[in-house]
């Protein structure tokens, strides 16, 4: 199944420093992983992709999920996930870790409400840690 990965902030000085290569990376990561469902064919169709925003807002302490709003002419189901936004170095280590497993929490979540099965994803959220923090340029330069 084809996943993608974009970003979209709606208040200024709210945002994340994820690359357009991280968002190839963690669509490419997803897509992998998740094999289209036949319930998720019965209700959108086998050629649908999935699409996931990533936003930031301030006043939460946990990720939101907003969705889905379905493309029919573009055959997309699309989400937007809003990450907790913290003034913070997020291109500190210790920070940027809980980014990934955010999204990837989340991703599970949209998953599971999609028919999808999610337990490769939730399988491999150590692997793709490891990975996220160990690959250059994932994280926009500052």
């Amino acid at each position: 199944m084809k996943i993608f990965v974009g970003q979209i902030y709606i208040k200024v000085g709210v945002s994340f420093p994820f690359s357009l290569r991280f968002q190839r990376w963690l669509g490419d990561a997803l897509s992998d992983r998740v094999e289209v469902s036949d319930q998720f064919s019965q209700k959108f169709g086998a050629d649908f992709g999935l699409g996931l925003r990533i936003s930031g807002k301030e006043d939460i302490d946990r990720p939101e999920i907003k969705g889905p709003t379905v493309f029919k002419r573009d055959k997309d189901v699309e989400y937007t996930i809003f990450l907790p936004h913290r003034p913070s170095d997020y291109h500190d280590p210790a920070v940027a870790v809980l980014l990934p497993d955010q999204m990837l929490q989340s991703a599970a979540i949209i998953l599971q409400q999609l028919g999808l099965s999610a337990a490769n994803v939730l399988r491999d959220i150590e692997q793709l840690r490891a990975e996220f923090l160990s690959t250059p340029g994932l994280l926009d330069a500052r």
